[in-house]
């Protein structure tokens, strides 16, 4: 006889706050008593201390688990934005959580070009979808830009947006 193993179930008062009480939410619970929801519509953060938190996609980059600290952790999209992260997450929804997350994530992310400006920077050019299915262009540069890199940069961005069909 096989125990089957049930993963964790968001509570009903807080899966009542995410819009249309979406039964796609897939949630994970840290032992802190902090719960995400991974929802088509954004992450939700509810905060054992009662406070809740949300962004949708398209504000996220990456959403990444250590196993030797056992932490997740969640890069923003803006990188002057710090990285949240959570430590002891429920190991039964670690797997359909990430599964979901990142399921999501990459239907905010049409395209993706890196690139080096002529100063040496690092670049990132993405063309991401809001909820509401408008797209838009994102620009981040890993480092410092100099003046001589406007030129290239607006090139780069036009190109980018113009090989998925948008006016530059």
């Amino acid at each position: 006889m096989s125990l089957l193993r049930r993963e964790p179930k968001l509570p009903a008062e807080l899966a009542d706050k995410i819009p249309g009480h979406s039964r796609k939410s897939v949630p994970l619970q840290f032992d802190s008593g902090d719960w995400l929801a991974a929802d088509p519509s954004g992450l939700y953060w509810f905060k054992a201390s009662g406070e809740n938190e949300n962004w949708p996609w398209h504000e996220l980059q990456q959403i990444v688990w250590n196993r030797e600290t056992d932490t997740l952790k969640l890069d923003f999209a803006d990188p002057a934005r710090e990285p949240l992260t959570w430590k002891n997450p429920d190991a039964t929804g670690l797997k359909r959580f990430g599964d979901s997350t990142r399921i999501f994530l990459n239907r905010s992310q049409i395209f993706t070009q890196f690139a080096s400006v002529p100063s040496g920077t690092k670049v990132r050019v993405t063309i991401r979808e809001r909820n509401d299915g408008s797209r838009f262009s994102e620009v981040v540069a890993f480092g410092s830009l100099a003046p001589s890199d406007e030129s290239f940069l607006v090139a780069l961005e036009a190109e980018v947006r113009d090989s998925v069909g948008l006016p530059a």
